[in-house]
């Protein structure tokens, strides 16, 4: 078997050599030269153009011919057209810059003009997508066919360029594997990009799997330096989940009809672009008629220079040429399109030809076997490693050993050792082997080791399953993480029943999707109490195995979880998540929630009848799994006479201050989020009442000013008020006795008389008897003095009114 690998070496010897003379060879073409050793034209327009090298497309055909195809489909029909143009099918013409992907463009162009023709979408598909992945799909052996050890990659660099036509079109029919839009993959069109020789380390034919791993398998954006600085991601996940155009049906031209002229123009008469490679010379002249030809009068010695690939899009027996899109750019020949002279098939120039006959729907279901793709964090039973997926098994159908290719990738073990990995993709399980004795060149086919069953989740980034360990015959838990490091979980202790005791959250996407908690584990039956905090909620259910307390089955919201705790980090689980589906699960302590009060703040002064809006916020896990959601908030007032606290589920609630508050006063908010912590925060105020405020005016409408009476007697007492603000207190009614020096006003005992019918006044009775006894002196015994009635409002502000008033002693007769 050829080696890929020859071209590299070959390169490197082409770029000692001296460039053939310059001189014009074709429409646009002004002359030949080479970059890095790589074959290239030179453009009318200044730019230059990178040929394939023969033996590196040669070698590709060598080790994926076209598939042979049935004699139905290569019967020509009668009567050719003396001319067919497709030119309306065909989506813009592109420019593979100085770069050697004319193959991949040439595959691209023909799936896109299918699309237009058969859907009528015109597409722009990612050809920086086909020229990575089809390096990724090959295995490489050496001269004799083995595979090679981990030292050693078994498939190229990504930016390589080279390829074929015909095995970018088997890649990209099958059910497997499709093509991205350009804005998921952008085109890298940086000259010299391919160059991996000049990275920094370089990789070369002969890096180890993990050096040409870690640029292939990238997958988040990073800064590169070759050949000039840009930014941009290898392998963007966003292309992995939205690889879905390709082709349905292709037709490969045999090999005996490569130099038919009749087979291309029945496939062009029909309504079919032919994607082709050919063979070009050193020294084809200037062409006449504005048509690529081969040189009619060859000088002595001229050597094939390079091979390049294009699309067919018409013919015109008249020019004797074949209409041809190039990807060279609308800059060169006729807009990128150029005459190619027939001559190129019937003197056998062309190498290989295939025709797209039909693509899928564009909302076409596709297995997801593409999206196993990528570098994992791998964790099974706490043991963490690095697991490489960059190949899918027997994907080119018509590739040696295709029955028994088995091939998944690499895994770089905690040892610091790689092992192959071999396996099969079904729908989003994967089985996969890694034998941890085989540390060598381990078979593509062979599957034995340790046993991986696992399931890609919803996010296409998470693995999760069991495993069956042929060292010890016992089973564990394992996940895998693309984009995301490993979990961490709060340690249980040791294996055993209460180390399944706390909160667990389970991961299924990139937060988690799940919450419950275990309370207790039964010592004598395994049974769980526990609670679901999200889905429904209820009650967990389900045992531990009391013999062996890494294995569990727990039912959540009607889902069967079964796997194992893990024995070095019991603080995650793994397995299986109903028929079809994997999990991990870590445990973890609920945070308590965050609360604030912006509103009111500690050096506001709130101002008693007025409104006030309390402005809170309180964020936590609410059982859906996102640590800052919106809780409910709960407020109480240290005002214990203010009936409008607790306030709860408001964050926001609008409050009055009551007339009676106090001259400071708490508010406090609390919040209680899933798995019960909760926190609260307080902020104090003061309380005025309003500077406008005035108190009630109060008037005495009986006993007159100036009334007199006799001790032991009913005096009835009247008054009024207005003003202020309501309600009022109890009005108070007090005496002075005016005429005594040092008696202080003392208060009246009076019986308050509420009104009997409508429309009369309350009014108070004063029964004066023994009223001359009052204490210093003070009492009433013919000397005149002052009634005043005070009334105060729920401001606390106090109006009064007095009169004059005499109380006249008789004592009585001895």
């Amino acid at each position: 078997m050829k080696r890929y690998w020859l071209w590299l070496s070959l390169s490197i010897l082409a770029a000692c050599t001296t460039p053939p003379p310059t001189h014009s060879i074709g429409p646009g073409i002004s002359g030949i030269t080479t970059v890095n050793g790589t074959p290239a034209y030179k453009l009318s327009n200044g730019e230059i153009a990178l040929l394939d090298k023969p033996e590196v497309t040669q070698s590709y055909l060598d080790r994926y011919p076209p598939p042979t195809q049935p004699a139905s489909q290569t019967v020509r029909p009668q009567g050719l057209p003396a001319s067919a143009d497709l030119s309306q099918y065909q989506t813009p013409v592109k420019d593979q810059n100085p770069r050697g992907t004319c193959t991949n463009f040439a595959a691209v162009a023909a799936i896109e003009a299918q699309y237009k023709r058969q859907y009528g979408l015109t597409l722009d598909l990612s050809e920086q997508w086909v020229t990575h992945v089809h390096h990724l799909m090959e295995l490489l052996t050496d001269e004799l066919g083995t595979p090679y050890p981990p030292s050693h990659s078994e498939n190229p660099p990504g930016p390589w360029d080279g390829g074929s036509v015909t095995f970018n079109l088997q890649l990209f029919s099958t059910l497997e594997l499709g093509i991205p839009l350009e804005t998921e993959m952008p085109y890298i069109n940086q000259g010299g990009f391919n160059d991996t020789s000049m990275w920094m380390p370089a990789i070369l034919d002969t890096s180890p799997q993990r050096a040409v791993d870690d640029l292939n398998l990238s997958q988040e954006k990073a800064l590169w330096h070759i050949p000039s600085s840009f930014q941009t991601t290898i392998l963007p996940q966003i292309a992995l989940e939205n690889a879905k155009y390709r082709a349905n049906q292709v037709l490969y031209a045999p090999k005996n009809s490569l130099t038919s002229l009749d087979w291309y123009k029945t496939q062009l008469a029909g309504g079919h672009e032919v994607a082709f490679g050919v063979l070009l010379d050193s020294d084809d002249p200037n062409p006449k008629n504005d048509v690529w030809e081969i040189a009619d009068n060859p000088r002595p010695d001229p050597k094939t220079w390079g091979g390049h690939a294009m699309l067919m899009v018409g013919y015109d027996d008249s020019k004797k040429a074949f209409r041809v899109k190039n990807s060279w750019g609308t800059g060169w020949a006729e807009g990128g399109y150029v005459w190619f002279s027939y001559d190129f098939v019937t003197k056998g120039k062309v190498y290989e030809a295939a025709v797209v006959q039909s693509v899928l729907p564009p909302n076409f279901g596709q297995p997801p076997d593409r999206l196993f793709l990528g570098r994992y964090n791998l964790d099974h039973d706490g043991q963490r490693g690095v697991l490489d997926i960059y190949h899918i098994p027997y994907i080119i159908k018509n590739s040696p050993n295709w029955a028994s290719e088995r091939r998944l990738g690499t895994y770089y073990g905690p040892d610091n050792q790689p092992r192959r990995v071999n396996g099969t993709i079904a729908g989003r399980q994967i089985d996969f082997y890694i034998d941890w004795s085989n540390t060598g060149a381990r078979s593509f086919g062979e599957l034995g080791g340790m046993h991986y069953t696992g399931y890609l989740a919803a996010d296409n980034r998470t693995l999760a399953g069991t495993l069956l360990d042929n060292r010890d015959g016992k089973t564990y838990g394992f996940y895998g993480l693309k984009l995301h490091d490993y979990l961490s979980g709060i340690a249980g202790g040791g294996v055993s029943l209460n180390a399944y005791v706390g909160n667990w959250q389970v991961y299924g996407l990139d937060i988690p999707s799940g919450l419950f908690s275990i309370t207790a584990v039964n010592g004598s039956t395994g049974a769980v109490t526990g609670k679901v905090f999200d889905g429904g909620g209820g009650a967990l259910t389900g045992t531990v195995n009391v013999s062996d307390p890494r294995s569990f089955s727990f039912q959540l919201n009607g889902t069967t979880y079964q796997g194992y705790l893990f024995s070095h980090e019991t603080g995650v689980m793994a397995g299986t998540a109903g028929p079809g589906a994997g999990f991990v699960a870590t445990r973890f302590d609920f945070d308590p929630p965050q609360v604030s009060i912006s509103s009111p703040k500690p050096s506001d002064t709130l101002l008693r009848t007025l409104s006030y809006t309390l402005v809170g916020q309180a964020t936590g896990d609410n059982g859906s799994g996102f640590a800052n959601q919106p809780l409910p908030c709960n407020w109480t007032s240290s005002d214990a006479g203010d009936n409008q606290f607790p306030i709860t589920g408001n964050c926001t609630p609008t409050i009055k201050i009551r007339s009676g508050s106090p001259a400071s006063v708490t508010f406090t908010l609390a919040a209680t989020a899933y798995g019960g912590k909760s926190a609260q925060t307080s902020v104090t105020v003061n309380v005025q009442t309003p500077s406008n405020s005035s108190p009630p005016q109060v008037s005495i409408t009986a006993p007159a000013n100036g009334d007199f009476d006799y001790v032991g007697k009913t005096v009835i007492l009247m008054g009024s008020w207005v003003g202020g603000t309501a309600p009022y207190k109890n009005p108070r009614w007090t005496w002075q006795a005016t005429h005594k020096g040092g008696c202080a006003e003392t208060d009246i005992p009076t019986v308050y008389h509420p009104p009997i019918n409508l429309g009369q006044d309350p009014y108070w009775s004063w029964d004066t008897t023994g009223a001359q006894n009052v204490a210093n002196g003070c009492g009433f015994d013919n000397d005149g003095g002052t009634i005043r009635l005070y009334v105060t409002d729920d401001l606390n502000l106090t109006g009064s009114a007095s009169i004059a008033f005499k109380l006249t002693y008789v004592p009585p007769p001895n």
